[in-house]
Protein backbone atom coordinates (compact mmCIF):
# COMPACT_ATOMS: atom_id res chain seq x y z
CA UNK A 1 0.00 0.00 0.00
CA UNK A 2 1.33 3.73 -0.74
CA UNK A 3 1.91 5.64 1.88
CA UNK A 4 -0.22 8.60 2.49
CA UNK A 5 -0.53 11.75 3.56
CA UNK A 6 -1.52 12.38 7.56
CA UNK A 7 -3.80 15.84 7.88
CA UNK A 8 -4.60 16.22 11.68
CA UNK A 9 -6.15 19.41 12.35
CA UNK A 10 -8.07 20.33 15.54
CA UNK A 11 -9.84 23.21 17.48
CA UNK A 12 -9.03 23.11 20.86
CA UNK A 13 -11.55 24.95 22.88
CA UNK A 14 -10.79 23.92 26.90
CA UNK A 15 -11.44 22.32 28.45
CA UNK A 16 -13.27 19.97 25.33
CA UNK A 17 -11.32 19.29 21.92
CA UNK A 18 -13.18 18.91 19.00
CA UNK A 19 -12.05 18.56 15.59
CA UNK A 20 -12.09 20.62 12.60
CA UNK A 21 -10.73 21.49 9.27
CA UNK A 22 -8.66 25.47 9.34
CA UNK A 23 -5.90 26.22 7.12
CA UNK A 24 -3.49 28.83 8.34
CA UNK A 25 -1.23 30.63 6.22
CA UNK A 26 1.81 31.26 8.23
CA UNK A 27 4.46 33.12 5.49
CA UNK A 28 7.39 32.38 6.74
CA UNK A 29 6.63 29.29 6.23
CA UNK A 30 8.09 29.78 2.56
CA UNK A 31 10.69 31.31 3.33
CA UNK A 32 11.73 28.31 5.48
CA UNK A 33 10.55 25.79 2.95
CA UNK A 34 12.85 26.74 0.49
CA UNK A 35 15.95 27.50 3.15
CA UNK A 36 15.40 23.65 4.74
CA UNK A 37 15.19 22.05 1.14
CA UNK A 38 18.68 23.63 0.75
CA UNK A 39 20.32 23.24 4.05
CA UNK A 40 22.89 19.86 4.41
CA UNK A 41 24.45 21.04 7.51
CA UNK A 42 25.93 19.09 10.24
CA UNK A 43 23.96 18.96 13.09
CA UNK A 44 25.73 17.71 16.60
CA UNK A 45 23.62 16.58 19.72
CA UNK A 46 25.31 19.21 21.57
CA UNK A 47 22.91 22.47 20.80
CA UNK A 48 24.31 26.32 20.88
CA UNK A 49 21.71 27.18 23.66
CA UNK A 50 18.36 26.31 24.47
CA UNK A 51 15.41 25.31 22.76
CA UNK A 52 14.29 28.78 20.62
CA UNK A 53 10.98 28.37 22.83
CA UNK A 54 12.83 28.93 26.05
CA UNK A 55 14.67 32.00 24.41
CA UNK A 56 12.71 34.09 22.75
CA UNK A 57 10.21 36.69 25.43
CA UNK A 58 6.92 35.96 26.20
CA UNK A 59 6.08 38.98 23.79
CA UNK A 60 6.36 36.61 20.81
CA UNK A 61 3.28 36.56 18.94
CA UNK A 62 4.86 34.35 15.92
CA UNK A 63 7.51 31.81 15.98
CA UNK A 64 8.68 28.87 13.38
CA UNK A 65 11.56 26.55 14.15
CA UNK A 66 13.39 23.45 13.05
CA UNK A 67 15.43 21.64 15.66
CA UNK A 68 17.09 19.63 12.80
CA UNK A 69 17.29 21.23 9.40
CA UNK A 70 19.74 18.61 8.13
CA UNK A 71 17.58 15.72 9.35
CA UNK A 72 14.56 17.50 8.12
CA UNK A 73 15.88 18.15 4.89
CA UNK A 74 16.79 14.15 4.31
CA UNK A 75 13.30 13.16 5.27
CA UNK A 76 11.55 15.22 2.76
CA UNK A 77 14.16 14.00 0.34
CA UNK A 78 13.28 9.81 1.90
CA UNK A 79 9.39 10.91 0.55
CA UNK A 80 7.74 10.58 -2.59
CA UNK A 81 7.73 14.82 -3.14
CA UNK A 82 11.77 14.81 -2.82
CA UNK A 83 11.53 11.90 -5.20
CA UNK A 84 8.84 13.87 -7.72
CA UNK A 85 11.74 16.66 -7.29
CA UNK A 86 14.64 15.16 -8.64
CA UNK A 87 13.07 13.41 -11.34
CA UNK A 88 14.38 14.69 -14.78
CA UNK A 89 11.15 15.93 -16.61
CA UNK A 90 10.47 18.06 -13.16
CA UNK A 91 13.81 19.87 -13.65
CA UNK A 92 11.85 23.30 -15.43
CA UNK A 93 9.00 23.33 -13.13
CA UNK A 94 11.33 22.47 -10.24
CA UNK A 95 13.42 25.70 -11.34
CA UNK A 96 10.36 27.95 -11.90
CA UNK A 97 9.33 26.68 -8.31
CA UNK A 98 12.27 27.38 -6.59
CA UNK A 99 13.05 31.35 -8.43
CA UNK A 100 9.27 31.83 -7.06
CA UNK A 101 10.10 30.72 -3.24
CA UNK A 102 13.28 32.58 -3.35
CA UNK A 103 11.58 35.83 -4.43
CA UNK A 104 9.58 35.69 -1.56
CA UNK A 105 12.23 34.77 0.86
CA UNK A 106 13.68 38.12 -0.92
CA UNK A 107 10.93 40.06 0.52
CA UNK A 108 11.23 38.90 4.03
CA UNK A 109 14.84 38.46 4.67
CA UNK A 110 15.96 40.93 2.30
CA UNK A 111 15.59 43.50 4.63
CA UNK A 112 18.13 42.23 7.03
CA UNK A 113 20.38 41.96 4.35
CA UNK A 114 20.09 38.14 3.91
CA UNK A 115 19.35 35.57 1.49
CA UNK A 116 17.71 32.45 1.71
CA UNK A 117 21.05 31.06 0.14
CA UNK A 118 23.03 32.86 2.81
CA UNK A 119 21.04 30.41 5.78
CA UNK A 120 21.89 27.46 3.56
CA UNK A 121 25.62 27.82 4.08
CA UNK A 122 25.74 28.18 7.96
CA UNK A 123 23.41 26.67 10.09
CA UNK A 124 24.54 23.62 12.56
CA UNK A 125 21.59 23.30 14.52
CA UNK A 126 18.23 25.00 15.21
CA UNK A 127 17.44 27.66 12.95
CA UNK A 128 14.01 30.12 14.29
CA UNK A 129 12.32 33.18 13.43
CA UNK A 130 10.33 34.71 16.10
CA UNK A 131 8.05 38.04 15.48
CA UNK A 132 8.20 39.96 18.77
CA UNK A 133 5.82 43.22 20.35
CA UNK A 134 8.72 44.62 22.93
CA UNK A 135 5.68 47.57 23.06
CA UNK A 136 2.41 48.75 21.60
CA UNK A 137 2.91 49.54 18.11
CA UNK A 138 6.14 47.86 17.48
CA UNK A 139 6.97 44.66 16.12
CA UNK A 140 10.52 43.35 15.79
CA UNK A 141 11.88 40.20 13.60
CA UNK A 142 14.85 38.41 15.16
CA UNK A 143 16.19 35.31 13.35
CA UNK A 144 18.42 33.21 15.77
CA UNK A 145 20.77 30.22 14.06
CA UNK A 146 22.99 27.66 15.79
CA UNK A 147 26.14 27.34 13.46
CA UNK A 148 28.21 24.81 15.61
CA UNK A 149 30.58 23.85 12.98
CA UNK A 150 30.29 26.40 10.52
CA UNK A 151 32.30 29.48 12.25
CA UNK A 152 34.15 30.24 9.58
CA UNK A 153 31.45 30.64 7.26
CA UNK A 154 29.40 32.69 9.69
CA UNK A 155 31.89 35.15 9.97
CA UNK A 156 32.59 35.29 6.15
CA UNK A 157 28.53 35.78 5.72
CA UNK A 158 28.65 38.82 8.20
CA UNK A 159 31.53 40.28 5.91
CA UNK A 160 28.58 39.65 3.02
CA UNK A 161 26.15 40.97 5.04
CA UNK A 162 27.94 44.12 5.21
CA UNK A 163 29.04 44.56 1.83
CA UNK A 164 25.55 43.68 0.56
CA UNK A 165 23.89 46.51 2.82
CA UNK A 166 26.46 48.97 1.98
CA UNK A 167 25.56 48.79 -1.69
CA UNK A 168 22.07 49.38 -0.60
CA UNK A 169 23.02 52.81 0.28
CA UNK A 170 23.11 51.76 4.01
CA UNK A 171 24.96 53.58 6.97
CA UNK A 172 26.81 51.47 9.61
CA UNK A 173 26.12 53.04 13.19
CA UNK A 174 27.99 52.69 15.90
CA UNK A 175 28.15 49.16 18.03
CA UNK A 176 25.04 47.80 20.11
CA UNK A 177 26.23 47.18 23.51
CA UNK A 178 29.98 47.43 21.29
CA UNK A 179 29.61 43.83 19.97
CA UNK A 180 26.51 44.19 17.71
CA UNK A 181 26.95 45.50 14.30
CA UNK A 182 23.91 48.33 13.70
CA UNK A 183 23.22 49.32 9.86
CA UNK A 184 20.52 51.80 8.80
CA UNK A 185 18.48 51.53 5.80
CA UNK A 186 17.73 53.90 3.72
CA UNK A 187 14.16 55.44 3.85
CA UNK A 188 12.12 54.10 1.01
CA UNK A 189 10.67 57.63 -0.74
CA UNK A 190 6.70 57.78 -1.42
CA UNK A 191 5.99 57.51 -4.75
CA UNK A 192 4.70 61.06 -6.18
CA UNK A 193 0.97 60.59 -6.72
CA UNK A 194 0.78 59.08 -2.82
CA UNK A 195 0.72 62.12 -0.98
CA UNK A 196 -1.40 60.54 1.87
CA UNK A 197 1.48 57.77 2.28
CA UNK A 198 2.33 56.81 6.08
CA UNK A 199 5.75 58.60 7.79
CA UNK A 200 8.74 56.30 6.60
CA UNK A 201 9.88 54.83 9.63
CA UNK A 202 13.95 54.09 10.32
CA UNK A 203 15.00 50.92 9.28
CA UNK A 204 17.87 48.81 11.32
CA UNK A 205 19.24 45.60 10.63
CA UNK A 206 21.15 44.24 13.74
CA UNK A 207 23.99 41.38 13.65
CA UNK A 208 25.81 39.54 16.00
CA UNK A 209 27.71 36.60 15.50
CA UNK A 210 29.01 34.64 19.04
CA UNK A 211 30.12 31.40 20.44
CA UNK A 212 28.18 29.40 17.44
CA UNK A 213 24.97 31.60 17.56
CA UNK A 214 24.04 33.51 14.81
CA UNK A 215 21.18 36.67 15.33
CA UNK A 216 19.70 38.27 12.95
CA UNK A 217 17.61 41.72 13.68
CA UNK A 218 15.41 44.68 13.13
CA UNK A 219 15.74 45.77 16.34
CA UNK A 220 18.85 45.95 18.19
CA UNK A 221 17.81 46.15 21.47
CA UNK A 222 15.59 42.51 20.69
CA UNK A 223 18.74 40.96 19.37
CA UNK A 224 20.49 41.98 22.42
CA UNK A 225 17.98 40.41 24.47
CA UNK A 226 18.53 37.53 22.82
CA UNK A 227 21.84 37.11 22.86
CA UNK A 228 22.38 37.74 26.63
CA UNK A 229 19.90 34.47 27.16
CA UNK A 230 21.67 32.53 24.97
CA UNK A 231 23.46 30.58 28.00
CA UNK A 232 20.24 29.60 30.00
CA UNK A 233 17.24 30.84 28.55
CA UNK A 234 14.53 32.98 29.92
CA UNK A 235 11.93 32.70 33.10
CA UNK A 236 9.60 34.47 30.87
CA UNK A 237 10.11 33.12 27.97
CA UNK A 238 7.38 31.84 24.72
CA UNK A 239 7.11 28.75 26.39
CA UNK A 240 6.53 30.03 29.61
CA UNK A 241 3.05 31.67 27.86
CA UNK A 242 -0.53 29.61 28.55
CA UNK A 243 -1.35 29.71 25.26
CA UNK A 244 2.10 28.40 24.38
CA UNK A 245 1.97 25.82 26.97
CA UNK A 246 -2.34 24.46 25.47
CA UNK A 247 -1.54 24.08 22.01
CA UNK A 248 2.37 22.73 22.44
CA UNK A 249 0.57 19.40 24.48
CA UNK A 250 -2.31 19.21 22.02
CA UNK A 251 0.53 19.83 18.20
CA UNK A 252 3.16 17.14 20.05
CA UNK A 253 0.24 14.31 21.04
CA UNK A 254 1.49 11.27 19.70
CA UNK A 255 4.25 12.06 17.87
CA UNK A 256 7.62 10.52 18.25
CA UNK A 257 10.73 11.84 18.90
CA UNK A 258 12.95 10.43 16.08
CA UNK A 259 11.58 12.34 13.43
CA UNK A 260 12.77 16.05 12.81
CA UNK A 261 9.67 18.37 12.95
CA UNK A 262 9.19 22.30 11.19
CA UNK A 263 6.71 23.64 14.30
CA UNK A 264 5.10 26.68 13.96
CA UNK A 265 2.96 29.27 16.24
CA UNK A 266 0.78 32.55 15.91
CA UNK A 267 -1.07 34.48 18.50
CA UNK A 268 -3.26 35.82 15.54
CA UNK A 269 -4.95 38.98 17.01
CA UNK A 270 -1.99 40.20 18.57
CA UNK A 271 0.32 39.41 15.39
CA UNK A 272 -1.97 41.54 13.16
CA UNK A 273 -3.02 44.95 15.77
CA UNK A 274 1.41 44.71 15.65
CA UNK A 275 1.65 44.35 12.47
CA UNK A 276 -0.92 46.69 11.38
CA UNK A 277 0.43 49.24 13.99
CA UNK A 278 3.97 49.01 12.41
CA UNK A 279 2.81 49.15 8.71
CA UNK A 280 0.64 51.88 8.76
CA UNK A 281 -1.89 52.03 5.29
CA UNK A 282 -2.40 54.78 3.62
CA UNK A 283 -4.76 57.47 5.32
CA UNK A 284 -7.06 57.78 1.56
CA UNK A 285 -7.35 53.46 1.54
CA UNK A 286 -10.83 52.66 2.60
CA UNK A 287 -12.63 49.53 3.62
CA UNK A 288 -13.55 47.71 6.27
CA UNK A 289 -10.73 46.43 8.54
CA UNK A 290 -11.51 42.99 8.74
CA UNK A 291 -9.13 42.38 11.86
CA UNK A 292 -11.41 44.66 14.14
CA UNK A 293 -14.31 43.18 12.57
CA UNK A 294 -13.34 39.80 13.70
CA UNK A 295 -12.11 40.81 16.83
CA UNK A 296 -15.26 43.23 17.53
CA UNK A 297 -17.41 39.56 16.54
CA UNK A 298 -15.83 37.71 19.28
CA UNK A 299 -13.37 35.71 17.20
CA UNK A 300 -10.55 37.26 19.38
CA UNK A 301 -11.32 34.17 21.56
CA UNK A 302 -8.88 32.39 19.24
CA UNK A 303 -5.52 32.84 21.16
CA UNK A 304 -3.09 30.99 19.84
CA UNK A 305 -2.65 28.94 16.58
CA UNK A 306 0.01 26.02 16.56
CA UNK A 307 1.47 23.26 14.01
CA UNK A 308 4.30 20.68 13.42
CA UNK A 309 5.20 19.02 10.06
CA UNK A 310 6.76 16.32 9.20
CA UNK A 311 7.94 14.05 6.46
CA UNK A 312 8.51 10.41 5.92
CA UNK A 313 6.32 9.39 9.22
CA UNK A 314 6.56 5.85 9.28
CA UNK A 315 3.21 5.06 6.98
CA UNK A 316 3.01 8.61 6.10
CA UNK A 317 4.63 11.00 3.57
CA UNK A 318 3.62 13.95 5.20
CA UNK A 319 2.03 14.73 8.76
CA UNK A 320 0.77 17.87 9.90
CA UNK A 321 -1.07 18.85 12.41
CA UNK A 322 -2.96 22.11 13.47
CA UNK A 323 -4.39 23.51 17.20
CA UNK A 324 -6.40 26.18 17.78
CA UNK A 325 -6.53 27.10 21.09
CA UNK A 326 -10.00 29.25 21.54
CA UNK A 327 -11.13 28.36 25.35
CA UNK A 328 -14.84 29.43 26.21
CA UNK A 329 -15.70 32.89 27.79
CA UNK A 330 -15.22 32.92 31.44
CA UNK A 331 -18.00 31.94 33.30
CA UNK A 332 -19.45 29.69 29.91
CA UNK A 333 -20.20 26.49 29.19
CA UNK A 334 -17.80 24.65 27.29
CA UNK A 335 -20.43 22.78 25.44
CA UNK A 336 -23.31 25.35 25.02
CA UNK A 337 -23.69 27.61 21.62
CA UNK A 338 -23.11 30.61 23.20
CA UNK A 339 -19.31 29.88 24.96
CA UNK A 340 -18.31 32.83 22.45
CA UNK A 341 -19.84 36.24 21.97
CA UNK A 342 -21.89 37.16 18.54
CA UNK A 343 -20.58 36.04 15.33
CA UNK A 344 -17.94 33.65 17.07
CA UNK A 345 -20.51 31.48 17.95
CA UNK A 346 -20.39 29.51 14.32
CA UNK A 347 -17.36 27.93 15.69
CA UNK A 348 -18.48 25.16 16.69
CA UNK A 349 -17.44 22.01 15.74
CA UNK A 350 -18.90 18.55 17.41
CA UNK A 351 -16.82 16.10 18.75
CA UNK A 352 -15.84 13.08 17.75
CA UNK A 353 -13.60 10.37 18.02
CA UNK A 354 -12.96 9.90 13.88
CA UNK A 355 -15.02 10.95 10.24
CA UNK A 356 -14.64 7.95 7.76
CA UNK A 357 -15.39 8.55 4.53
CA UNK A 358 -19.27 8.43 3.02
CA UNK A 359 -19.13 5.15 0.41
CA UNK A 360 -19.75 7.89 -2.47
CA UNK A 361 -15.65 8.94 -2.26
CA UNK A 362 -13.81 6.39 -4.93
CA UNK A 363 -11.18 4.40 -3.41
CA UNK A 364 -8.56 5.84 -5.54
CA UNK A 365 -8.66 9.71 -4.94
CA UNK A 366 -5.83 11.24 -4.32
CA UNK A 367 -7.30 13.87 -1.78
CA UNK A 368 -10.05 13.74 0.91
CA UNK A 369 -11.41 15.83 3.27
CA UNK A 370 -14.65 16.61 5.56
CA UNK A 371 -15.40 17.99 8.76
CA UNK A 372 -18.04 18.19 10.98
CA UNK A 373 -19.51 21.22 11.72
CA UNK A 374 -22.74 22.54 13.68
CA UNK A 375 -24.22 24.33 9.95
CA UNK A 376 -27.18 25.75 11.99
CA UNK A 377 -25.60 27.48 14.54
CA UNK A 378 -23.34 28.79 11.80
CA UNK A 379 -26.03 30.63 9.62
CA UNK A 380 -28.03 32.02 12.74
CA UNK A 381 -24.71 33.75 13.97
CA UNK A 382 -23.69 34.50 10.78
CA UNK A 383 -25.96 37.82 10.72
CA UNK A 384 -23.87 39.89 13.10
CA UNK A 385 -20.87 39.18 10.99
CA UNK A 386 -22.75 40.50 7.41
CA UNK A 387 -23.80 43.69 9.32
CA UNK A 388 -20.84 44.60 10.71
CA UNK A 389 -18.79 44.16 7.69
CA UNK A 390 -21.90 46.09 5.65
CA UNK A 391 -21.77 49.05 8.12
CA UNK A 392 -25.51 48.87 8.86
CA UNK A 393 -28.35 46.23 10.18
CA UNK A 394 -30.66 44.09 8.23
Amino acid sequence: MDRTTSDRRQAWCLPMMSKNILRVNVGWVVVFHLTVCCLRAAWGADSAFPESQNVFPDTTVAWISIADPDAFSQSFDRTQYGKLIRDPHMEAFVKSFREQLSKAGKQRLGKLGLTIEDLGQVPGGEIAIAAIVPEAGRLATVLLVDTTGHEEETKQLLDEIETRLLEQKAERLADYEKKIRVYRLPQESPSADNTDAAEPQDQVVAVVHEGKALVVGDDPVQVGHVLAVLKNGREDCLASTEQFKNVSKGVLKDLGSENSKLRWYINPFAFAAAYKSAHPTNKRQKGPDYVEILGRQGFDAVKAISGVIMFDDGPFQMRHQTIVYAPPLPGRDPLSVDRYDLAARMLRFPESEEIQPFAWVPSGVSSWSSLKWDIQTAFQSAESLVDDVVGEKG
